[in-house]
């Protein structure tokens, strides 16, 4: 499943740290691409989600979580899924590639987010959540399973984010995460939070549907996972 976004751009500059520095945009647009719930169900099916992506040629790819299967804490097994997961995705080439964890990501067999796993996630990826300004946009991921707290945003990452979001002046706000907002501990919080910042679209994956609903202006966006779209026939 892909969807693709374009937005037209006022500013060309970077403010926030990030995973990575994508090049600037040339022109007055740019597009980006976001990818649903992996979890190697239908690893056929992820290849040609990939390769579809890379046709697409976008400014960066991002991830919403549940990439592998998880849910172990042998991090000799876990280690090996990221392995392959890393050669799944190493066909878009010199595209920046950006995951959010999911709860398959970072939980062990205790079924509950394990640190060494957090820790596993950042040494092959990068941060647990991030942000940075492409042109006028504002891209902020969020780890909607922190061992702070598993199924809210809270802690230290609750407030980076708002501090992040009250920092920044970008024209277009857009947050990324694995599980749905209205559905997680602090929901309230959270879409208040966004309200009050203009963050006008929210992106996230889970339940392995397609769901669109738009509160106080915020367009809440579930996106579909690889093994549960269509097959081609033989």
């Amino acid at each position: 499943m892909r969807i693709l976004i374009l937005f037209p751009l006022l500013a060309a500059h970077l403010t926030y740290a990030a995973a990575f520095e994508p090049p600037q945009p040339a022109g007055n647009e740019f597009h980006f691409v976001v990818l649903g719930d992996a979890q190697f169900d239908q690893p056929a099916v992820f290849n040609r989600v990939i390769d579809q992506a890379q046709r697409l040629n976008p400014a960066f790819v991002i991830q919403v979580g549940d990439l592998i299967e998880g849910y172990n804490s042998d991090l000799d097994l876990i280690g090996s899924e990221w392995d392959r997961f890393e050669k799944q995705v190493a066909p878009l080439g010199d595209i920046p590639y950006l995951p959010v964890p999911g709860n398959h990501d970072l939980y062990g067999s205790a079924k509950v987010p394990d640190r060494d796993l957090e820790a596993l996630y950042e040494e092959r990826w990068g941060p647990l959540y991030f942000a940075f300004e492409y042109g006028n946009t504002l891209i902020v991921g969020l780890n909607s399973d922190s061992t702070e707290g598993a199924n809210e945003i809270s802690g230290s990452q609750l407030r980076w984010l708002q501090r992040t979001l009250a920092g920044s002046s970008a024209r277009h706000k857009f947050a990324f995460m694995h599980r749905p907002p209205m559905f997680m501990t602090n929901s309230r919080e959270l879409h208040d939070l966004f309200r009050e910042h203009d963050v006008s679209h929210v992106f996230y994956g889970h339940h392995h549907h397609y769901h669109y609903q738009e509160i106080d202006g915020i367009r809440y966006l579930m996106t579909n996972a690889a093994p549960s779209l269509p097959q081609r026939s033989s």
